[in-house]
């Protein structure tokens, strides 16, 4: 048997090594949770999250299916989402909320088709985002009952000295001793 040496050959396989090592320090990068699952919703992989508490162990998924461990409405949207990314190939996406360790989590998760069997899905903790925005909705809700609590009439002009806005003057009642 003659074996040649083919540079080629040798350059492919270089650059093929150099590609999975870019993405192997991408996966590992990533701070979300990464999953792997299978069409049917079967756990394969996990790489836990850096910044936060998995609603399970990941050991402890693997093999296991996404309805064997999670809250039904959680595992019943999962499976709907799964389902329309392989049906059409296109990236899904869909928040749902747990509770861990006492406290209510919000979490966003991204599908990703990887091959005819496989999905990812990338779980990042949006919980602070979620609470800002609640925060936010409160405060504005509270500015809004003050501001239409004034009696008087406001008028809101631009530096330009256009008119913004105006509240009219609240009609008062008549007073009578």
């Amino acid at each position: 048997a003659l074996i040649r040496y083919n540079p080629q050959q040798e350059q492919i396989a270089q650059h093929l090594n150099n590609e999975r090592a870019h993405l192997l320090a991408l996966y590992e990068a990533i701070p979300d949770a990464i999953i792997r699952v299978s069409r049917e919703g079967q756990y394969l992989s996990h790489k836990p999250a850096m910044y936060f508490e998995p609603y399970m162990s990941p050991d402890a998924t693997l093999g296991q299916y996404v309805h064997d461990n999670t809250p039904s409405d959680v595992s019943k949207r999962a499976y709907q989402y799964l389902q329309r990314l392989f049906d059409t190939g296109e990236m899904q996406e869909f928040e749902n909320t747990l509770l861990i360790s006492g406290e209510v989590r919000h979490r966003e998760n991204r599908l990703v088709k990887l091959n005819d069997d496989e999905a990812i899905v990338i779980v990042r903790d949006i919980t602070s985002r979620k609470r800002t925005e609640e925060a936010l909705k409160t405060e504005k809700e509270q500015v809004l009952a003050f501001y239409e609590a004034i009696p008087d009439g406001i008028v809101r002009l631009n530096r330009a000295g256009i008119y913004l806005d105006i509240k009219p003057i609240q009609a008062q009642g008549t007073y009578k001793p």
